[in-house]
């Protein structure tokens, strides 16, 4: 491994580590059962990362913790399925260190009314991590003004900053509240005329 990427492997686990400790000290104030949903404004930008790696943190750290994953495609699963948890066909089970992962339906209208909330998914967490499809998914936007807080994970190299304003106006449409936005690859995005410069070409 190039001393480069070394520096950015430590860069993004320094992230990751914050971006847990935001998220544990958001939960704090709520108290068990806190439910943060990552969302992005487009497919590609990183978000699954993001909200796996901010779920393993807090793990870390010994607390209860839930990794949902909303609307997964091409039929992958990871974890166990709500409808077989529902049923009792199975059981999540908390690893020390670990998070538990939660595989949803992308038809939250399957559920009964009375158990589309996240916090009504799992009888006892501490924090779930909820990886939710793109803003402009009906999953996400129906789950947005019921979690915690949201997390916006921007790819900087293909978003403007006016779809940005965009997604930060839809989330409060929608009753949401905004935890905070990561840029990720940011550190890619450097001009092709500045790269240059410093790689000496």
């Amino acid at each position: 491994m190039t001393k480069r990427a070394q520096q950015n492997l430590a860069s993004a686990r320094a992230s990751f580590n914050d971006l847990g400790e935001r998220i544990a000290t958001a939960a704090e104030s709520r108290g068990k059962g806190a439910v943060y949903l990552f969302t992005s404004v487009s497919a590609g930008a990183g978000r699954s990362m993001l909200a796996s790696c901010a779920a393993a943190h807090l793990a870390e750290s010994g607390r209860k913790v839930i990794l949902a994953t909303v609307g997964e495609s091409g039929g992958r699963k990871t974890g166990v399925a709500l409808e077989d948890l529902r049923a009792g066909r199975a059981s999540l089970t908390f690893a020390a260190g670990q998070p538990a992962r939660l595989s949803v339906g992308a038809r939250l209208s399957t559920l009964p009314a009375d158990r589309r909330a996240p916090t009504t998914w799992v009888d006892d967490f501490d924090i779930m991590i909820v990886d939710a499809p793109v803003l402009s998914a009906f999953a996400t936007t129906y789950l947005t003004p019921l979690v915690d807080g949201v997390i916006l994970v921007v790819d900087v190299r293909n978003t403007s900053v006016r779809a940005i304003a965009r997604a930060r106006q839809n989330i409060a449409d929608h009753k949401g509240q905004l935890l905070g936005a990561v840029l990720n690859r940011y550190h890619e995005y450097v001009p092709a005329w500045i790269q240059s410069l410093v790689q000496g070409q």
